[in-house]
C-alpha cells in the first residue's frame, strides 16, 4: 500500500502541465506534501459557474459529476484530475463539480504552493513555464476575452 506522500505524488504525475519537472524527485516531494486530502460528502458542489479558482483537483477514490447548464458532461474517477488550468493562472469557472452518489476522497494542490516550491527550483521553474508558456498565453487570453463577455 502507498503511503499518503507516494498517492500525492502518483497523482502529480499524471498531470501533463508538469511532465517537464516530473524528473526532479525532490521538487515532486515537496508537491506532494503540499496537497490536501479531503473527504467529500455525496452531492456537495467543490465549485460552480462563476467561480474564481487556483485549485487543482485530484480523485483518490470515488466519483465527480462535471456539470454545464443542467446536463452531466463527464464523470470523474479514480486517478483522474480535473482544474490543473487553474495552477497557471486564475480562471473563472464554467461549469460546476460535484461529489457522486457516495463518500468521495480528493487531493488538492494550490496554485501558490505550486509557485512557492517552483521557486525553491529555478531551473525547473525556468523549464515549468518554458514548456506551458503557449497554454499559459492561451488560458489568459480567454480569460481576458471572458471578462469582456460578461
Amino acid at each position: 500500500m502507498m503511503s499518503a506522500l507516494e498517492t500525492s505524488i502518483a497523482m502529480l504525475r499524471t498531470v501533463g502541465l508538469l511532465q517537464s519537472v516530473w524528473d526532479n524527485d525532490e521538487l515532486m516531494r515537496e508537491l506532494g506534501s503540499k496537497m490536501v486530502r479531503r473527504v467529500v460528502e455525496p452531492g456537495m458542489v467543490l465549485f460552480q459557474p462563476g467561480d474564481v479558482e487556483t485549485t487543482a483537483y485530484f480523485v483518490v477514490d470515488g466519483s465527480f459529476d462535471v456539470i454545464s447548464g443542467e446536463t452531466v458532461v463527464a464523470t470523474l474517477r479514480e486517478g483522474q484530475s480535473f482544474g490543473q488550468q487553474a495552477l497557471l493562472c486564475r480562471l473563472t469557472r464554467t461549469g460546476a463539480v460535484v461529489c457522486g452518489d457516495r463518500q468521495s476522497t480528493i487531493l488538492t494542490l494550490e496554485k501558490q504552493d505550486l509557485e512557492a516550491v517552483l521557486r525553491r527550483f529555478p531551473q525547473s521553474e525556468a523549464a515549468f513555464f518554458d514548456a506551458n508558456a503557449s497554454y499559459i498565453n492561451d488560458l489568459e487570453w480567454q480569460a481576458a476575452n471572458h471578462k469582456t463577455e460578461q
